[in-house]
C-alpha cells in the first residue's frame, strides 16, 4: 500500500478468513482493521501489533513477561526536533503505555492535546488511525531518549 493511503476497516466472514488468510495479514500488517463475523455477527477484531508489546509467555513454571522494544535512537535523530516541554509531556505518556495505545488524560486541556498530537503524528511518533491513538516505534525510541527538562 502507498505509504499515505492507510488501509480502510472493513468486516470479512469466516469462511473469508479462512479462505484468504493470508492476503488478509497481509492487509493488517500495512495497518488495517479487520472485523470478523461470524453468521453475520461480528465475532473479533483484528489489528496491527503495536511497535512496542507486552507479550506474556506461558512456560511450564510462571508467565514470563518479554517487552518487545526498537533499537535506541541516534543524537542527530534526537537534534532534528524541536518538541515543547508539553509535546515532550505527552509522547512520555505516550510512551508509558504497556501495549502503545494511548488516550490523553481528562485534566489535560483538549485544544493544546490536538496541538501537541498533530505535531506528534506529523514527526512520526504517534499514529492516529483506526479510533486510536498509537506511538510508533520511532515515538518509543525518541520518548526512550529525550532528556529530562531542567526545571
Amino acid at each position: 500500500m502507498d505509504g499515505d493511503n492507510k488501509p480502510a476497516a472493513r468486516c470479512v466472514s469466516m469462511r473469508d478468513l479462512a479462505r484468504s488468510t493470508s492476503a488478509l495479514i497481509r492487509e493488517i500488517e500495512d495497518g488495517g482493521l479487520l472485523a470478523v463475523s461470524r453468521y453475520g455477527r461480528i465475532v473479533a477484531v483484528i489489528v496491527p501489533v503495536p511497535e512496542r508489546l507486552l507479550v506474556e509467555l506461558a512456560g511450564g513454571g510462571a508467565p514470563v513477561n518479554v517487552l518487545l522494544e526498537p533499537a535506541a535512537v541516534d543524537d542527530q535523530e534526537l537534534a532534528t526536533l524541536e518538541l515543547t516541554d508539553y509535546e515532550r509531556d505527552l509522547l512520555k505518556a505516550a510512551a508509558s503505555t504497556r501495549t502503545g495505545y494511548w488516550r490523553p488524560d481528562d485534566g489535560r486541556d483538549r485544544r493544546l492535546d490536538a496541538r501537541a498530537m498533530f505535531k506528534l503524528e506529523l514527526e512520526g511518533l504517534l499514529d492516529r488511525s483506526n479510533g486510536f491513538t498509537k506511538i510508533t516505534s520511532k515515538g518509543v525510541r525518541i520518548a526512550k531518549a529525550l532528556k529530562p527538562v531542567p526545571t
